[in-house]
């Protein structure tokens, strides 16, 4: 292991022929006071970060248990109450508070997360790709920042993360005073379950100014806008 997040935790120092070691969190608050948090992400989650300093064998496996304590109770209940044999409310009551204690164990098998490869979408040598085409044109859509608004909303709705958008400068072709090319980088995750797969999407577009020097649309005649998105990657 070479480092853990938080850095408070007590591990066990490897000793020769051990095969596993400890590394315990105690008194960890759920919210990381170090993190400017938002007002989406106020739902209080933690993470507990290990980096490994070597190679991951397929063998290894990660085990622990999570014990959490939290104020109040499912049930509602907030105290308790004690009775003489009569059925008379006793004087003098207990001094309580109500908490709940969760205690999950896991296993997690590292072997399966250790996988990662570049995947190109189209593939030609991927059968599930024969029918997919590398370039797909979008005639009369001008490029601009609405359209990749409207793309990403897209794909956050399909549970896509969107973790960046990147412009770059936009540029002329020395043949085509009247196009300005524009490009767009995509970045982002998708989860199927705890492993993460990272996509980038490339998307050009090309504003071709009309007679008037406007840009224009599929109804401005000569003049027109054309989106293109070169190709997509998925990172596994």
């Amino acid at each position: 292991m070479e480092n853990a997040d938080p850095a408070n935790a007590a591990t066990t120092a490897p000793t020769q022929g051990e095969k596993s070691r400890i590394i315990d969190w105690q008194q960890v608050p759920p919210q990381d006071p170090d993190h400017n948090y938002s007002q989406l992400q106020e739902r209080r989650s933690r993470s507990l970060t290990i980096r490994f300093e070597r190679p991951i064998p397929p063998q290894s496996t990660l085990s622990g248990r999570i014990e959490a304590t939290f104020e109040g109770t499912v049930s509602g209940v907030t105290g308790i109450g004690v009775y003489l044999p009569g059925g008379r409310h006793a004087e003098r009551q207990p001094v309580s508070s109500a908490k709940t204690r969760v205690m999950v164990d896991f296993t997690v098998d590292l072997g399966a997360i250790r996988y990662q490869d570049d995947r190109v979408v189209p593939d030609e040598n991927n059968a599930d790709d024969a029918k997919r085409s590398r370039l797909d044109e979008f005639a009369g859509v001008v490029p601009n920042y609405s359209v990749i608004t409207t793309l990403t909303d897209a794909i956050s709705k399909d549970d896509y993360y969107v973790k960046s958008v990147i412009e770059h400068a936009p540029y002329r072709d020395d043949s085509r005073a009247d196009v300005l090319n524009r490009v767009w980088d995509i970045t982002g995750r998708f989860y199927t379950g705890v492993f993460p797969i990272d996509f980038d999407i490339h998307f050009r577009g090309e504003e071709i100014q009309g007679a008037s020097g406007r840009v224009c649309g599929e109804d401005c005649g000569p003049g027109h806008g054309q989106g293109v998105v070169r190709h997509g990657r998925e990172r596994r």
